[in-house]
């Protein structure tokens, strides 16, 4: 657990049995590179994974995924898929997302990311190996991350299950969509310099939006009709 210097001890004791560490970076992904540090200089960790306060883990599903991963000798990035769930944990629906990994850099040139990092599990190289996160980015910085590592060719595998839920709550960072636009373009630029020509991108988002109707249209059943940018700017 990775939390403010002035919550360590509180946390200790609510949980004692689990290591509590002070993040030494501003920002959400400042704790995650806290984290990240701490365990790759203190275990001998094969996978790398996290999620924020209020997300969550499906139990069954996710030590499938890494199952998976451990079949693929821990070398692949393996993502499954994820739910959307509101501060109540009532499901709004699954979250769209790439089912053909190699159009995951043309996805992020079209700035569509094509997957989220609850459902993500990351071969240790991927941190060590010189891609760091980019601190300057508040809300986009784990999508630059991905970029590094597809930019690299690192290997990714997509998982059929659910693994992960993504709360939509009031108040979250994410809600601000002008700074989620913004670090978005830098995002897309970024994958741009290693994604394929214009055809082939737009193959991709084709293939995308065609191979994610049942889940939007299972998603406006629930929810009604709304993109995740509408989720979260109601909420």
């Amino acid at each position: 657990m990775v939390v403010p210097r002035e919550r360590v001890a509180t946390v200790r004791e609510w949980l004692p049995e689990s290591v509590v560490i002070p993040e030494d970076a501003s920002g959400v992904y400042g704790a995650v590179h806290t984290g990240f540090k701490y365990a790759c200089e203190h275990y001998d960790v094969d996978a790398l994974g996290y999620i924020n306060d209020d997300d969550g883990l499906v139990v069954d599903g996710y030590r499938r995924l890494l199952k998976r991963f451990e079949e693929l000798h821990a070398t692949a990035v393996v993502y499954g898929r994820v739910r959307y769930v509101d501060i109540n944990g009532a499901w709004l629906g699954d979250t769209s997302i790439c089912k053909r990994p190699s159009d995951l850099l043309a996805l992020f040139a079209e700035g569509i990311p094509g997957l989220t990092q609850q459902g993500m599990l990351f071969p240790r190289a991927c941190y060590e190996g010189g891609r760091k996160f980019d601190l300057s980015l508040k809300l986009a910085a784990d999508s630059e991350w991905i970029v590094q590592n597809l930019g690299v060719r690192q290997r990714f595998v997509f998982f059929n299950e659910t693994v992960a839920y993504y709360r939509i709550r009031p108040g979250q960072l994410s809600g601000d969509i002008e700074e989620m636009n913004r670090e978005g373009a830098v995002v897309r630029t970024r994958a741009l310099a290693h994604a394929s020509g214009w055809i082939y991108r737009k193959l991709a988002r084709y293939r995308y939006r065609l191979s994610n109707i049942t889940t939007v249209l299972a998603r406006m059943k629930r929810s009604g009709f709304q993109s995740s940018s509408k989720m979260f700017r109601d909420k």
